[in-house]
């Protein structure tokens, strides 16, 4: 039930950022544990969130990822820190090594400050539990709240997990969701991009396969076969 609760909370505002309200902000890259020994334990904290690197804003785990695998091994990696008080501090380190790759010494989350919603959202959720519903139940409002059909008449079923600044990640049980689907019948089952293979095992061409790695690449993919995403800003986040 508590992470049915999560799932909601973190779709609605998904959903409202892509409508224009403000209800995340401060997103960032959350210090999760810290490897002893490493650049990044000399000037991190648990709790840090790293919010720019190189110049580059920082929303999700995902986006200083890729920042630091952009980089070579003893680079000077310059990065701006919101710390648990609210203040911001500037740090620089030279990377370290770790498998051949440039490393910064640290495991990370995706974080996000919730702000007040700006009304209530209620959702009638039937026979659906846990996180796998992030993306279905972020459509499923989105489709609710705009005047026209954002899945453009299309049967239209999603899986997959949703955090707060839009990322999709993967699910459990795709296989036995692919059956469930063939039975009820759908136009599009969009899943997350690494499970795209688990799903075409069960449904092969009867039902097409879409993967998509964040919201906005969901919303693009219903673009395409049709859909009205007039009103929604994508890359909010």
């Amino acid at each position: 039930r508590e992470q049915m609760a999560k799932s909601l909370d973190v779709a609605t505002r998904v959903a409202l950022d892509r409508l224009g309200y403000d209800v995340i902000d401060n997103a960032g890259a959350l210090v999760l544990q810290i490897m002893p020994g490493t650049p990044a334990a000399q000037v991190l904290q648990l709790g840090d969130v790293i919010v720019e690197a190189e110049d580059l804003q920082i929303e999700s785990a995902s986006d200083l990822g890729e920042v630091v695998r952009s980089k070579n091994i003893g680079d000077l990696f310059t990065f701006s820190v919101l710390e648990i008080d609210g203040n911001r501090r500037l740090e620089s380190v030279r990377l370290s090594e770790r498998n051949g790759n440039a490393f910064l010494g640290v495991s990370i989350g995706t974080y996000a400050e919730m702000l007040d919603l700006p009304f209530n959202v209620d959702f009638e959720v039937n026979r659906v539990g846990g996180p796998s519903a992030g993306l279905s139940l972020t459509l499923a409002l989105l489709e609710r709240m705009l005047p026209g059909q954002l899945l453009g008449g299309l049967k239209v079923v999603a899986t997959g997990t949703v955090d707060p600044v839009g990322n999709i990640g993967p699910v459990g049980g795709v296989e036995q969701k692919s059956h469930a689907v063939m039975r009820g019948g759908a136009d599009l089952f969009l899943v997350p991009e690494s499970q795209v293979d688990q799903a075409e095992e069960v449904l092969g061409e009867m039902i097409r396969v879409i993967g998509v790695s964040t919201i906005d690449d969901a919303l693009r993919e219903l673009k395409i076969l049709g859909g009205d995403i007039s009103g929604i800003e994508l890359g909010t986040r």
